[in-house]
């Protein structure tokens, strides 16, 4: 459906590339996760930007935070993505195909539909809210997982909302949930995340 992007991460662009930059000071966990507060974090993140450039803490595209800041010089990369840009904002269904084929497929689709309907809406992004975009599915799903093929085409942002193994998304008792439930054992904090998908980048999603 058309929405507006949202949440403290600046995308900047030098054309081809997209970065995802933290847009505040947040508490930053140790394997570069974002926490609720100072006690679980091991330091801070920074954002700064004058007329000549960004500096900030950026994230990778799997949604892990840099400790160290970052300067880009704004004579090479641009705003792309901001609080109010035009976006087109999914929903992941239960019981559907989850690879990077079908979401292709359906971002190509939501774009020629939304492009006949509401020609003034203009997205720059598809972008989306789940667990389902967790970072921290790399703990519990095989290489060969559907869901980290799709994500990792995507560009992940992390938040500070968390969920435990009895997410109600999950399939109680099935091999994922029971593998969730040892790594929440072990301390580990599962997060909702964002995620978007730059317009540009629908054709080539999913290709190596």
């Amino acid at each position: 459906v058309p929405g507006e992007f949202t949440g403290d991460f600046p995308v900047i662009t030098d054309g081809s590339r997209y970065v995802s930059l933290i847009g505040g000071e947040y508490f930053l966990g140790k394997e570069g996760e974002l926490v609720e507060s100072e006690e679980e974090s091991v330091g801070k993140t920074v954002f700064y930007e004058d007329d000549e450039k960004y500096y900030a803490n950026v994230i990778s595209a799997w949604g892990v935070v840099e400790s160290t800041p970052t300067e880009f010089s704004k004579s090479v990369w641009k705003d792309y993505l901001r609080g109010g840009t035009h976006t087109l904002d999914i929903h992941i269904p239960a019981k559907i195909q989850y690879t990077p084929e079908t979401i292709r497929e359906a971002y190509k689709m939501a774009v020629d539909f939304y492009k006949d309907f509401y020609p003034e809406h203009k997205p720059k992004a598809i972008a989306g809210y789940s667990w389902i975009f967790s970072p921290q599915l790399e703990k519990v799903l095989p290489e060969t997982s559907n869901i980290l093929a799709v994500n990792r085409s995507m560009h992940i942002l992390p938040s500070t909302g968390s969920f435990g193994a009895d997410c109600r998304f999950v399939r109680q008792g099935s091999s994922l949930q029971k593998r969730m439930a040892v790594e929440c054992e072990k301390g580990t904090e599962f997060h909702y995340a964002v995620m978007y998908t730059a317009v540009d980048e629908i054709d080539t999603f999913g290709t190596p």
